[in-house]
């Protein structure tokens, strides 16, 4: 039940719960509240009696103005979307970076972005990652991917160069849909 409606909704209560009366009327009235709003007994009695105004929690004021989140918006997007937790390390140099490409970056602004956290810059990001389809297999991929022997097993030592054991490593913190980098390992088995 959203915050306004709720709002509205005691305000008629109150005025009937003013009419009410007999205790089982309250009573009733108060549990319908209850139910209603998913208030604490306590807080919806408070209300009604009118020794507790309903009041709307403000939260924190904003930490960084609305030209750096559209700043670090454009930044990112000129950086290719890389995860924020990189963006983070490297904010400096992307902000030259920036400058180089013919956009002006106000000191103010410049300031603001370096003292972003890479949480903030998480979730400030968040509503603009391009959420990719997941990668499905297609036949002729997996059909050629059955072709190729691969996997574990005892290596052949025969001596001569050619026969790679090859990992892959994804830094991506644990999320595939973000920018990330790929470390490819190859060992050859004869020459290390």
């Amino acid at each position: 039940m959203e915050t306004n409606f709720k709002r509205l909704y005691m305000l008629k209560m109150k005025a009937r719960y003013a009419k009410a009366k007999t205790r089982k009327e309250r009573t009733a009235l108060i549990d319908e509240a209850v139910a209603m709003t998913h208030y604490s007994r306590k807080y919806v009695i408070r209300l009604l009696n009118g020794s507790r105004r309903h009041r709307k929690h403000r939260g924190r004021k904003p930490s960084y103005s609305r030209d750096a989140h559209q700043l670090l918006i454009r930044i990112w997007r000129a950086e290719g979307y890389m995860c924020p937790l990189y963006l983070k390390s490297i904010i400096e140099s992307a902000i030259r970076d920036y400058e180089e490409l013919g956009h002006d970056v106000p000191p103010a602004l410049a300031d603001e972005l370096t003292r972003m956290s890479a949480s903030t810059m998480y979730r400030i990001l968040r509503p603009h990652h391009i959420r990719r389809a997941p990668n499905k297999r297609s036949g002729s991929k997996a059909a050629l991917a059955a072709q190729i022997p691969a996997g574990p097993g005892a290596l052949e030592e025969t001596g001569e160069p050619g026969i790679l054991q090859v990992d892959t490593v994804a830094l991506c913190g644990g999320d595939m849909h973000e920018s990330f980098f790929w470390i490819l390992h190859v060992t050859d088995a004869a020459t290390q």
